[in-house]
Formats: structure tokens, C-alpha cells, sequence
């Protein structure tokens, strides 16, 4: 048998006393113990939880617990959870920011990383568990991380790249279901205004329905919603609209809060070092780089830890100069054929890449034409016994991150046709 302790939260208990004076004596007193825990943690006063007065009624009034409040409250605040306690359950709820390009570090892995610093057993729940992978490998979920991730890695989550705000509030009600997380780390909302799905009023209608709806799904699930961060410029309207809709859902999410469900606001827009006229924080002026996936993960411990008291400090973004660089190579296997319009030319794929930097040119021109593709494969149409040069380059974006360039491929057009299959 447990003792009965109170709920330093304030959250009516799960279970019942049996009647009788004892009884209420003991609610009495658990409640004005709360009240007491309440206001030393507004003042930044922690006790340990052995100092704390545990009051039990007469043995028949016992009852069997399977952990307090109270235990685990103070376990994340103080960062002692052990391997034994039930694990925080986790969702992440995202888009291509969220889900990151195959090969991306994420900043799912370094808000991964903070828990285990801070000792606090979590586990990530989720349908997928992969980064965006390239065009010709399927699932589009199924991408790997940076080489550098640990194998240990608890990679769950629900982000989707292109996914809008307004898709996922009438597909979260049976993901919570059957998932049921504790905890939902949500930022979505960009491609509703970015893509002119909606404006700021309407993303923030379909960000009301997504909390309802997860709610439906589990209704004690607390929340971490994180308003849009800006891009670099891409048309007028959309620094507008995203910061009239970061406004209207911090004035809304005290309306949105009950007793049993809980929502934060995440200051991600503040944290993250990206607005229209630079974006430092972004390989492409929007998903981020590595300094940006630290950055945002750093915006989401920060509201676990200031608000829902978990953990002891927040994550710490590394010197600029610690952050580690995405690997780049040249790439190889760089061959070429004849196709019914000209020339096909391949090379091996290189593992990460966001893209690829072609030059071509017929042999005995100096001017190189220039081609930015996304692909391992470039066509050229040119006629019958042309002679044409290639070479290839692997492109990071990033300011312009690429690698030297291959060796120059030369081949002879040999036009033909091909037979329907």
C-alpha cells in the first residue's frame, strides 16, 4: 500500500476516499499543502520531495497508488527522473520545417537530445519515423538523418512535408487516439498563409479546430503550439498575415486552456533568425540549417521548462563554429547514353543532397549553359553526331554550400528511337 499524497498541480486526484471525517481531513490538508506548493514555485523556492509532509488516514482508508503527482512533478522539475518512471509521451506535429530533408540533423533529434540531457524519459510517438526522402525512394517518409544521429535515436513524429494546418485539424482526433501522447509539440500554420490556403484569421479558426479535435482524441492532452516564424521575402502580404496571426493566437490560447488540457505558447518566431530581409537560421530562407534546428528546438524547452516545468535548463545553442557542417562530395559515377531526343546523362546519387549544379556544353564552346536540378539525371536535346561536354556539382543550398566539380564526361549524340513497351 501507498500513502496518499497530495497533487502538487492541483488536479482533482484519479481516485476516491472512502467517506468519513478522516477522509475530509485529509482532502483539507492535501489541499492547503497545494496551495502552499503553488506559491513556492511561483516565488522559485524548491523543496525536495522528502522534505514534503505526507499525510495517510487510518490504514483502512489507504489506498493503492501508482505514482503520485506530486513524485513526478518535482522528478521533471529537477531534471532526477530515472530509466523506471513512465516515460513522457511526446508527439511532434510539424510540416517540412518539422519532418526535415533526408540527411538534416532535425530539430526533433536535438529536442531529443535535451531530454536525455536533462534525465527525463521521453519517448516520441507517431506514425512516421523518417525525413523527406528523395524523389525515387517511397515512402516520402522513409528519408535517414544525418550521419552523426544517434542510433538510439527515437525518431517518431507526425510531420509531413507541404502538410497544412487545415489538413491535420481533420486528421489529429484519430493519430491522438491512437497514439494518445501527453504532450503535442505542434508547428504548422505556414503553408496555410504562405501558400494562400487562408489568411491570418482562417489559420488561426483551423488551428481552434485542431485543438478541439485532438481534444477529442485525448482529452487531457496538453499542448505547445508554436506560432510561424517569417521568411525571407516572398511577397507583401505574408509578413503581415503571419504576424497578424501570431498575435491573434497568443490572445487566443487563454480562451483555449481548461482545467484538464493545457496549451503553451512556443515564441518560435522570436527564437528563430529569419525574417525578410535575412534568414541566417535557413538553408533556403525557410527550413532550417543546422543553427536553425537548434534554434527551434531551443524555443520548444523553453516552454516545457518554463511552463510546464520540465526538465532544469533550457537547450543551449552551440557557438556557430561548434555546429556541425553538412557533409558535401563531388559526385561520381557520372555516365551519359543516347536517348530519343538526344543525350541522357546520370550519376550516382549523393546521400543528402537538396539538389545538383550541371553544366553542359557542345565541345569547342567556352560558355557553359548552367542548370540547377533537383535530380541525379539531365537531358539534352542535340541532333545527330553533336559532341557534347558535361560536368556535375553537388549543391547545399545554404548561401551557396556546393562541392568542387566532377571530371568533364564528353559524349556523342546518337539519337534513336524506342520502341513502345
Amino acid at each position: 500500500m501507498s500513502t496518499i499524497i497530495f497533487d502538487a498541480v492541483g488536479l482533482p486526484p484519479s481516485y476516491e476516499y472512502n467517506r468519513g471525517s478522516a477522509g475530509r481531513t485529509v482532502r483539507q490538508l492535501n489541499s492547503l499543502f497545494a496551495c502552499i506548493t503553488l506559491i513556492l514555485f511561483a516565488c522559485n523556492i524548491i523543496i525536495p520531495t522528502a522534505a514534503l509532509p505526507v499525510f495517510q488516514p487510518s490504514p483502512k482508508l489507504q489506498i493503492p497508488l501508482l505514482q503520485s503527482t506530486t513524485d513526478r512533478f518535482f522528478k521533471w522539475h529537477s531534471g532526477t527522473m530515472d530509466s523506471e518512471q513512465s516515460p513522457i509521451k511526446v508527439m511532434i506535429v510539424g510540416n517540412s520545417m518539422t519532418q526535415g530533408h533526408e540527411g538534416d540533423w532535425t530539430w526533433r533529434y536535438r529536442l531529443w537530445e535535451w531530454f536525455k540531457n536533462q534525465k527525463i524519459p521521453v519517448k516520441f510517438v507517431g506514425p512516421y519515423i523518417g525525413t523527406f526522402a528523395p524523389a525515387d525512394v517511397e515512402p516520402p517518409t522513409s528519408g535517414g538523418y544525418a550521419v552523426g544521429v544517434s542510433p538510439d535515436f527515437d525518431s517518431h513524429h507526425f510531420s509531413n512535408w507541404g502538410r497544412q494546418l487545415a489538413q491535420d485539424a481533420v486528421l489529429i482526433r484519430g493519430i491522438v487516439r491512437t497514439y494518445q501522447p501527453d504532450y503535442l509539440l505542434v508547428m504548422l500554420g505556414f503553408n496555410d498563409i504562405g501558400w494562400g490556403v487562408s489568411n491570418g484569421e482562417g489559420t488561426l479558426k483551423s488551428m481552434e479546430l485542431f485543438v478541439k479535435e485532438a481534444r477529442a482524441g485525448k482529452p487531457d492532452v496538453n499542448f505547445a503550439l508554436a506560432n510561424i516564424v517569417q521568411r525571407l521575402y516572398l511577397r507583401d502580404d505574408l509578413p503581415i498575415e503571419t504576424a497578424k496571426y501570431n498575435r491573434l493566437l497568443a490572445e487566443a490560447i487563454p480562451r483555449w486552456n481548461t482545467s484538464t488540457s493545457r496549451i503553451e505558447l512556443v515564441r518560435l518566431q522570436e527564437n528563430y533568425d529569419c525574417g525578410v530581409d535575412s534568414c541566417p537560421a535557413a538553408y533556403d530562407g525557410l527550413h532550417p540549417n543546422a543553427l536553425g534546428e537548434f534554434q527551434v528546438a531551443q524555443a520548444f524547452s523553453r516552454t516545457l521548462l518554463n511552463d510546464y516545468k520540465i526538465g532544469k535548463s533550457e537547450l543551449i545553442v552551440p557557438d556557430l563554429k561548434d555546429i556541425p557542417k553538412r557533409p558535401i562530395s563531388v559526385p561520381t559515377g557520372l555516365k551519359a547514353e543516347s536517348c530519343p531526343v538526344g543525350i541522357v546523362v546520370t550519376w550516382d546519387p549523393v546521400y543528402g543532397a537538396f539538389g545538383y549544379d550541371v553544366q553542359a556544353r557542345p565541345k569547342g564552346r567556352e560558355e557553359w549553359e548552367f542548370y540547377a536540378i533537383p535530380v541525379n539525371t539531365h537531358t539534352t536535346w542535340a541532333p545527330e553526331g553533336q559532341e557534347w561536354e558535361y560536368r556535375v556539382r553537388t549543391d547545399n543550398l545554404n548561401g551557396g554550400e556546393h562541392s568542387e566539380w566532377s571530371g568533364i564526361l564528353s559524349v556523342v549524340a546518337h539519337p534513336r528511337a524506342e520502341e513502345d513497351k
